[in-house]
């Protein structure tokens, strides 16, 4: 099993991840008629009261184990979490499993929120572990190929022989601040510039 930021939670703290991945689905989950929007709002609307409870517990466990630090530890967590969820390349995947968690929360009552809380952040982090499993075999398949495989450069051709003929007599230099160079190069080289 892949590790998430969405591990050893409490009860209250996975229904909490839950909330926040459901905010990341209705920021980004554009399609559907705006379904995970409208979920999101409805699911905010019809579980306030537990998920205010939810929030209170969390905060306190957060002051518990880390005393002053308790906001700016749980800002970063909930930072990682929010990014988490908002993984570009498993977003399409991710929408669709909102959307049906979305509905899900939504037909609950109350009192079975925090009861399904471990199954609905499953099914919102399936996407992204997905996506992570995929990523790892494709790596290893890469790793695979490349020491199965055996480069070979193509023979470089016999080097050509570049001639430059100089000839150059005293007239044909000046010098400017202890700079020799043929006479007239500087006016043609700053009409080549033009």
């Amino acid at each position: 099993m892949r590790a998430t930021p969405n591990r050893n939670l409490s009860a209250p703290a996975t229904l909490w991840h839950v909330r926040m991945a459901l905010n990341v689905a209705a920021l980004s989950c554009q399609g559907n008629a705006d379904a995970a929007r409208l979920q999101y709002n409805q699911f905010l609307a019809r579980h306030k009261a537990m998920l205010a409870k939810a929030n209170m517990q969390v905060e306190g466990e957060y002051k518990a184990k880390f005393g002053g630090a308790a906001i700016p530890q749980r800002e970063r967590l909930n930072t990682i979490v929010y990014n988490f969820f908002a993984l570009p390349p498993a977003q399409a995947a991710f929408c669709a499993q909102a959307v049906r968690v979305g509905a899900a929360v939504n037909s609950l009552p109350a009192d079975q929120l925090i009861a399904y809380a471990p199954t609905g952040l499953a099914m919102l982090e399936q996407p992204f572990t997905d996506f992570y499993e995929a990523y790892a075999a494709y790596q290893t398949r890469l790793a695979s190929w490349r020491a199965n495989r055996t480069l070979t450069m193509a023979p470089a051709g016999a080097p050509v022989p570049v001639a430059l003929k100089v000839s150059l007599n005293s007239a044909d230099m000046m010098a400017d601040d202890d700079v020799i160079a043929p006479k007239g190069a500087l006016s043609r080289l700053l009409a080549r510039a033009d």
